[in-house]
């Protein structure tokens, strides 16, 4: 393919390419491939030094991870999950996450209550203190997203 044995071929006669002198045109390159993008807004709720987390299904993507909620509407989370009525809400800048078939961008939104919410709803959610270790594994973007909260919240 790099490096034809033109001068040699049977029907180099008949041949536009070698005629044209365009063989290094030939076989065209591959169109690329167009990557597919997904978008996602994901809940960072922090309160007295917790943080609040969601383990992910075991199938799926990060599966059987702990992760921030993943939400179509935040206000809508916060009024569902939090005690508080009135939350600080900041969005940060947004996180592109590539996979191999497609680029993940996350709108990470830091939510600030003044306390845990008392009651957490779903047996595989919980408030984690931002000091402890986890549990179990958290995936690559929302480990990022959690080393600058971290840093966040320990200089206000």
């Amino acid at each position: 393919r790099s490096s034809p044995a033109c001068r040699l071929c049977p029907v180099k006669v008949d041949c536009r390419a070698f005629a044209d002198g365009t063989i290094s045109d030939y076989p065209g390159k591959k169109p690329a491939a167009v990557r597919k993008q997904k978008s996602t807004t994901m809940v960072m709720a922090v309160a007295d030094g917790h943080v609040f987390l969601e383990r992910r299904p075991d199938a799926g993507i990060w599966g059987g991870l702990w992760s921030f909620p993943e939400v179509d509407d935040v206000d809508a989370w916060c009024a569902d999950k939090l005690d508080d009525e009135e939350v600080a809400r900041e969005a940060w800048q947004p996180l592109r996450h590539s996979f191999s078939h497609f680029d993940l961008d996350i709108q990470p939104v830091l939510v600030r209550a003044s306390r845990p919410s008392r009651t957490v709803k779903e047996s595989a959610a919980a408030w984690f203190s931002l000091n402890d270790a986890l549990p179990g594994g958290i995936a690559a973007p929302v480990n990022k997203l959690m080393e600058g909260l971290k840093e966040h919240v320990s200089s206000h």
